[in-house]
């Protein structure tokens, strides 16, 4: 993967996803390049980038695409963030669409009740 600021969010968050949401994922996928699709300001003057990785799974065809908003706060607090992270998995002419919210109760990346889905 590249080197950048955040680095060590995109890769605690695509390792979390690929060893606990995508069991199956191809040997390799630690160097899997990934890709800015979007950036922007938050309110506060602060920065965020959606992150997109592609990831293949030893099924075929079944491959998975993971996106991801890293957000760096402008406040005063300046600790940078993942959010919004969104999974999409292909096979047989179907897609599965997951979205996962950070529950600290749990201390992990859980699928997001239907409705904070509906409110994206």
């Amino acid at each position: 993967m590249g080197e950048w600021v955040h680095q060590d969010q995109i890769d605690e968050t695509v390792d979390w996803f690929v060893r606990t949401a995508l069991p199956d994922a191809k040997p390799g996928w630690e160097d899997l390049p990934w890709s800015v699709d979007e950036m922007g300001r938050t309110d506060d003057h602060g920065r965020w980038w959606t992150i997109a990785v592609d990831v293949p799974t030893s099924v075929e065809g079944m491959d998975c695409w993971l996106s991801f908003r890293v957000v760096e706060p402008g406040g005063e607090i300046r600790e940078s963030f993942v959010k919004d992270v969104h999974a999409v998995r292909s096979g047989r002419g179907e897609h599965e669409f997951d979205t996962y919210v950070w529950d600290d109760s749990e201390g992990m990346w859980v699928t997001a009740p239907d409705d904070v889905e509906d409110d994206e």
